[in-house]
């Protein structure tokens, strides 16, 4: 999985993780969820797949699948 950070210091941006696909996403949702953590709904923004993951400091950790061509 690859995953981005923000680029310039003091830039404030929801760390973000791609998986290599839906499944792997959708194993990710399950595997937290399994392990008690309460998840929104994969969403679907402009044909990516997105989950979106509360953080105890107030930021959201954002784990999308992008098919090509998205």
């Amino acid at each position: 999985m690859q995953t981005s950070a923000p680029d310039l210091p003091g830039e404030s941006r929801d760390p973000e993780i791609a998986p290599p696909s839906i499944e792997a996403l959708e194993k990710v949702q399950a595997t937290l969820s399994a392990a008690g953590m309460i998840l929104p709904d994969v969403q679907n923004i402009s044909g990516a797949h997105c989950l979106f993951l509360p953080d105890p400091d107030g930021l959201r950790v954002e784990i999308t699948y992008e098919p090509v061509g998205t």
